[in-house]
């Protein structure tokens, strides 16, 4: 197969070989981090639309081209419908095709955004013009597909600036969505070139600006000197298996592994002790006598952090939060945030009065929204801004509240198995401490936990699927 062929595959090939392209662009996030497989991958995208000759031609290899970034990037997602398959393996297919295909329609969007403008505003229609308008829209798109129907920012191109250290102190200067634009720029630099048959020393410049984003990261990682604070954390990670989280059976043990965990060598005891997402396995009641319970073998000064789910009210007022809470050493609750931001079908279910479907998470009642995120403090110089599960995948909810000196996420990555999903769920994370110049604490009910410093840099973790602790102290964040 020559090159003038797959560039110009029709029918049931091209179709397969826009999916294969799109693929490759997912391969060059984490947790493979592939960043030269953009070229190729956005290059034939590109290519295929510059020279397309109907309007359908260009939804239909847009819409492959998607799928295939999705199929690839996002194939974690079957994971939990697996992990209970007698009850919801039937909809797998729906899920592969049906999820993958809706967000595949951002792509198919852009890729008609850019026929339509070369169709009707681009006079000269030259290769240049083009990729400006193409870099736009795509950005645009990610943009809607991080805003609209609650939104899903995972995966975004810019990601790929993950690949090291030094690329990705760039966040300190733009937003995800800029570092989307700046990745797909680069990506079709080397082919605009090709495309217009250029000197090709016109590759110097993307190249140079490659060299520019090293060298300002290795500069900025070479200045580092954000130092530690006195502020000393212990994150627990039990390990707990996403199939017996909720068995009846085997809560208490759940229960007393985080507790052991948590008191295991007490010499210089943590001033923070932080459990994952949903750690504490039993529902928190109003009037519980739980905190003062979990408050046993507390010292003065030290501080329990845990995810719980947690219920207000009775009969028709009943609510039902995924939540955190601060318990002080007395085993009063002294910070409580309620998620904010629910994931569609994990903890509610949209339009319920007209979808047929349970949520998959357990119990059978939607969880309720609580207030946008905000900063708890824990003492002198001790405030943090909690973020449960994918809530720090949106920049915006990172950056809510700026009396916050450090972030936490409490997460539960148990759903998804040793996939791609912990790796791109910590990179992201990182991505938010750069951005915001503030140390971000990650919790994990299966991994992958981490203290991450203000510059991105992990500075201690816990594997995934293993259990344990990671004692350190906090980092500074950085001076704004």
């Amino acid at each position: 197969m020559t090159v003038e062929s797959i560039l110009n595959a029709s029918g049931k090939r091209g179709a397969a070989l826009s999916t294969i392209f799109g693929g490759l662009a997912a391969l060059a996030l984490a947790p493979y981090y592939l960043v030269f497989l953009l070229i190729p991958s956005f290059g034939y995208w590109f290519y295929r639309l510059h020279y397309a000759q109907s309007r359908s031609e260009v939804l239909w290899h847009s819409w492959c081209w998607g799928l295939g970034f999705f199929l690839v990037g996002l194939w974690w997602m079957v994971n939990p419908l697996w992990l209970f398959k007698e009850q919801y393996g039937w909809l797998i297919p729906f899920e592969l095709v049906g999820i993958n295909g809706g967000l595949a329609l951002f792509p198919m969007l852009c890729g008609l955004g850019v026929y339509l403008a070369k169709g009707y505003l681009l006079k000269s229609r030259s290769v240049l013009q083009l990729m400006a308008v193409f870099v736009v829209l795509y950005t645009i798109m990610e943009w809607l597909r991080g805003t609209i129907l609650t939104g899903f920012p995972w995966n975004l191109v810019g990601y790929s600036f993950g690949v090291s250290d030094w690329s990705m102190q760039v966040a300190s200067l733009a937003n995800i969505y800029v570092l989307t634009a700046a990745s797909v720029l680069l990506a079709l630099s080397p082919v605009a070139v090709v495309m217009m048959r250029a000197a090709r020393w016109w590759l110097v410049l993307p190249a140079l600006a490659v060299i520019a984003i090293l060298l300002f990261g290795w500069q900025r990682l070479e200045r580092a000197d954000s130092g530690f604070s006195d502020i000393s954390v212990r994150v627990v990670q039990a390990n707990i298996p996403q199939e017996l989280k909720w068995d009846p059976d085997y809560m208490q043990h759940a229960l007393q592994k985080h507790i052991e965990l948590s008191q295991a060598g007490r010499k210089g005891a943590a001033r923070v002790i932080i459990w994952p997402e949903t750690a504490f396995p039993f529902m928190l009641k109003e009037e519980s006598e739980w905190p003062k319970l979990l408050a046993d073998g507390l010292e003065p000064g030290q501080f329990l952090i845990t995810g719980v789910v947690r219920s207000t009210g009775s009969g028709k007022d009943w609510k039902v939060y995924n939540s955190l809470v601060a318990i002080d050493h007395t085993g009063a609750i002294v910070a409580q945030y309620d998620k904010h931001h629910l994931v569609p079908f994990g903890e509610y279910v949209p339009l319920r009065q007209w979808l047929p479907l349970e949520k998959i998470t357990a119990g059978a009642m939607d969880f309720t929204a609580g207030e946008p995120p905000r900063a708890f403090k824990l003492g002198e110089n001790n405030a943090f801004l909690p973020l449960i599960c994918y809530e720090v995948i949106f920049p915006r909810y990172s950056g809510a509240d700026k009396k916050a000196s450090w972030l936490l996420n409490l997460t539960n990555d148990g759903w998804f198995g040793n996939s791609g999903q912990p790796r791109q769920h910590l990179d992201m994370s990182r991505f938010r401490a750069i951005e915001q110049g503030k140390p971000m604490v990650r919790v994990a009910n299966t991994g992958i936990s981490a203290v991450i410093d203000a510059y991105g840099r992990v500075i201690g973790s816990i594997p995934y699927n293993q259990e344990g602790v990671l004692d350190t102290l906090l980092p500074n964040p950085l001076a704004r």
